[in-house]
C-alpha cells in the first residue's frame, strides 16, 4: 500500500515537472517570439508620441509668436491712446481760454468800444454841424450820404448783437469742453483696458513657455527611450529567459527527486 503511495505521488510529481519545464520553454520562446513584435508596436506608439508633441509644439511657437505680436501692437495701441489722451488735455486749457474770452474779453472789449463810438459819435455831431454851417463859403461843400455821426452810432448799434453771439459761443465752447472731459476719460479708460488686456496676454504667453518646456523635455525622453528601445527589450527579454530557465533548472532537480521516488515505489521499498 505504502508503494502505491509513493508510486502515485511519484507519477504526479515527475508530471508536474514536465509541465513546468515545457512551460518554462514555452515561455521562453513565446518571449523571443513576442520581443520584436511588442518592440515594433512601442515603437510605432513613441513615433505616435513624438509626432503629436512635435505637432504641439510647432502650434504653441505659432502661438507664442502671434501673442508677441499681438503684445507688442497692444503697447504701441496704448502708447498711442495715452498721446491723444495726453493732447485733448493740453487742449482742455485752450477750451478754458476761449471760454473766459467769449466770457469777459471780448463783451468787455465791445462794450469798451461801444463807449468809444459813443464818444466818437458825440464829437462827430459837432463836426457835422461845423462843416454843414461851412457850406455857406463858396468852394465849400460837404453832403455826404451818411453823416459822420450817424455813421458811427450805425456801427456802435451793429455791435448791440456781439454780446448774445459771445454768450452763444461760450456756451458751445463750454460744452465742447466737457465733452472733450468725456473723451479723454474715455481715451483713458481704453488705454487701462488695453494695459490689462495686455498684460493678460503676457501672463498666457508665460503659460506658454511653461508647456513648451515640458513638451521639449517629453520629446527628449520619448527620443532617447526610442533611441534605447531595442536595448531594454533585449534585456527584459533576457531577464524573463533567466527566469523561465531558473524554473525549468527547479522543475528538473523536483523531477529527478519525482524519478527517484518512483524507482523506489517499483523496488517496493
Amino acid at each position: 500500500m505504502k508503494a502505491i503511495v509513493y508510486k502515485i505521488a511519484s507519477i504526479s510529481l515527475i508530471s508536474a515537472c514536465v509541465i513546468g519545464i515545457l512551460f518554462s520553454l514555452v515561455g521562453i520562446g513565446f518571449t523571443w517570439y513576442m520581443k520584436p513584435r511588442l518592440t515594433a508596436q512601442i515603437q510605432a506608439g513613441l513615433f505616435s508620441l513624438t509626432s503629436a508633441l512635435e505637432i504641439t509644439n510647432q502650434g504653441l511657437n505659432l502661438a507664442e509668436t502671434a501673442l508677441v505680436k499681438t503684445t507688442a501692437s497692444l503697447g504701441a495701441l496704448q502708447s498711442a491712446i495715452e498721446t491723444t489722451a495726453d493732447t485733448v488735455d493740453a487742449t482742455s486749457p485752450a477750451m478754458d481760454s476761449l471760454v473766459r474770452l467769449t466770457d469777459v474779453n471780448l463783451p468787455g472789449a465791445v462794450e469798451a468800444a461801444q463807449a468809444s463810438l459813443q464818444t466818437a459819435q458825440q464829437g462827430a455831431e459837432v463836426i457835422d454841424g461845423v462843416l454843414s454851417a461851412l457850406n455857406m463859403i463858396p468852394g465849400v461843400n460837404y453832403n455826404p450820404e451818411v453823416p459822420l455821426s450817424s455813421a458811427l452810432e450805425n456801427v456802435a448799434k451793429s455791435m448791440d448783437d456781439l454780446p448774445n453771439s459771445f454768450f452763444n459761443m461760450k456756451a458751445g465752447l463750454i460744452q465742447t469742453r466737457d465733452n472733450l472731459d468725456d473723451i479723454q476719460q474715455g481715451i483713458r479708460n481704453m488705454a487701462t483696458n488695453i494695459a490689462d488686456i495686455k498684460a493678460s496676454l503676457e501672463g498666457t504667453q508665460k503659460v506658454i513657455d511653461g508647456y513648451q518646456a515640458m513638451a521639449d523635455s517629453m520629446l527628449q525622453k520619448a527620443d532617447a527611450l526610442s533611441s534605447d528601445l531595442s536595448i531594454w527589450m533585449a534585456l527584459i527579454a533576457v531577464l524573463f529567459t533567466v527566469f523561465f530557465l531558473w524554473l525549468a533548472f527547479i522543475q528538473l532537480g523536483l523531477l529527478l527527486l519525482g524519478w527517484e521516488l518512483f524507482q523506489k515505489a517499483g523496488n517496493g521499498k
